[in-house]
């Protein structure tokens, strides 16, 4: 059976993949923090800006999740995860590692690994043009 954290973790990529940013930005902490490394650039955001982030990107490039894998330590845990989505630039698909923390049923930090070229080719551009912040 899934603990806790691990629930918690995936249910955030799930409802995003169902279109429900606002259940999903639910789940993170206001005060946590988001990393990410794109184009080489390692960009830490707080997450309440994250929320807007995810409420916008949402809706300009729907995408579907599917977890592959789950790693639990104590309060973290390293998600492998696919993304899926139809964009006018081309196909998006992803590979992800997420290493999650989470306490008291909310996602606190968040670390994002990711094949930064395809995303950089395929997503930024989609993004871009939808104004995501």
């Amino acid at each position: 059976m899934d603990s806790e954290v691990e629930q918690v973790a995936w249910r955030f990529w799930s409802l995003l993949g169902e279109g429900r940013a606002e259940d999903a930005v639910s789940l993170l902490a206001d005060d946590g923090v988001y990393w990410v490394g794109l184009g080489g650039a390692r960009d830490e955001r707080p997450m309440v800006e994250m929320k807007d982030f995810f409420r916008t990107a949402t809706a300009a490039v729907p995408m579907s999740f599917s977890k592959l894998d789950a790693l639990v330590s104590g309060d973290r845990v390293a998600l492998e995860v696919e993304s899926y989505a139809d964009t006018p630039g081309g196909v998006y698909n992803n590979h992800y590692c997420f290493v999650m923390t989470v306490r008291d049923g909310r996602i606190v930090r968040v670390h994002e690994y990711l094949d930064t070229s395809h995303a950089a080719k395929v997503l930024i551009p989609q993004l871009r043009a939808a104004n995501t912040p």
